[in-house]
């Protein structure tokens, strides 16, 4: 794993550890944590300053597909094939929760408002879950594929939603109403979001996505 300087495109650092090819990164809110998952089954969190591990974090049976900063920085989700939504304290490893997704695989997660945690399998359903809550508080349906991305609106106020039935769905978490669904042509891998803009990676490119008073227009642009 490499951590690249934005400007030159040029890697900086080396991050050695994992065993098996790695699938899941991100870093915590405050960039102080870089957290990281693969195939070998485990979650490790690195100092992205000099590209040294702080921890390991070991639990999962099986690989672990993607992994989640809470909003405050101090829990950090993880999740994969073996069903399992860990929620770890970042400064001491420890295990916090556990919790099990219906359909035995997640593919995807995403904090939103106070702790709130989205996720979700092979079923296409998007889950929401709270730490007081050992069942989903509210499912989502829609979405005709797998659903491999997951990512909440800057102020947390929206969840996008795509994967392989090539549409990127909005959601209020609040109520879990569907606000739009739009259809990008070709499954998504990735979203992102800047501002009211979210970004889709996918088979057929890259795709920007314009978000206008909770409602969205049509694709902006392609390349």
């Amino acid at each position: 794993m490499r951590l690249a300087d934005t400007r030159t495109g040029l890697p900086i650092l080396n991050l050695t550890g994992h065993t098996k090819p790695v699938v899941a990164v991100t870093f915590s809110p405050d960039g102080s944590l870089l957290a990281s998952a693969g195939y070998d089954g485990t979650v490790r969190l690195w100092n992205p300053t000099n590209g040294q591990q702080v921890r390991e974090l070991t639990g999962h049976a099986d690989w672990v597909l993607a992994v989640a900063f809470t909003p405050n920085g101090r829990g950090l989700a993880s999740a994969g094939l073996d069903g399992k939504l860990r929620l770890w304290d970042t400064e001491s490893g420890e295990p916090i929760y556990e919790l099990s997704e219906p359909t035995g695989w997640v593919q995807a997660l995403a904090f939103g408002a106070d702790e709130l945690l989205a996720s979700t399998g092979k079923d296409g359903v998007v889950r929401f879950w709270t730490p007081e809550s050992d069942q989903p508080v509210r499912e989502l349906a829609g979405h005709t594929g797998w659903v491999q991305t997951l990512a909440f609106s800057p102020d947390r106020g929206l969840l996008a939603s795509a994967g392989t039935d090539g549409t990127v769905r909005l959601w209020d978490p609040a109520n879990g109403t569907a606000v739009a669904a739009i259809n990008t042509d070709a499954p998504a891998v990735s979203i992102a979001w800047a501002g009211n803009e979210i970004a889709v990676g996918g088979r057929s490119g890259l795709s920007l996505l314009r978000v206008n008073n909770s409602a969205p227009a049509s694709r902006e642009t392609r390349r």
